[in-house]
């Protein structure tokens, strides 16, 4: 529980918490952002860009996809290739927690998410 007493869930905490720590400064957010989806077992992760014109909505540019495998509990990591298809990361696709993912994507060997 958190202090005003209500159930905390654990999972979107983690997440809440790694998507925290990688965001730029406060005083560079309106020019660059990461944001966060999660549904039907899929994490997305993005950067946002602002609109260029007042009539534009902002970017929202993919860095990583993770999906969820519940009958395997297992949890499947993808990066975006150079034709900009979803591909397992390689050189480890597949981790058993969302905790081991965001400690493969803070190493990212490749560097296939963060430049």
């Amino acid at each position: 529980m958190d202090e005003r007493g209500r159930t905390v869930n654990i999972f979107d905490k983690q997440v809440k918490d790694f998507i925290e720590s990688i965001r730029p400064g406060p005083e560079l957010r309106d020019k660059l952002d990461i944001g966060y989806t999660y549904e039907n077992q899929t994490l997305q992760i993005y950067q946002i860009h602002p609109p260029r014109d007042k009539e534009d909505e902002a970017l929202n540019i993919p860095i990583v996809r993770v999906r969820y495998v519940k009958s395997r509990n297992v949890w499947i990591i993808y990066c975006l290739d150079q034709d900009g298809n979803w591909t397992k990361y390689e050189p480890k696709p597949e981790v058993n927690s969302i905790r081991d993912v965001f400690e493969e994507l803070m190493e990212d060997r490749h560097h296939c998410f963060w430049e």
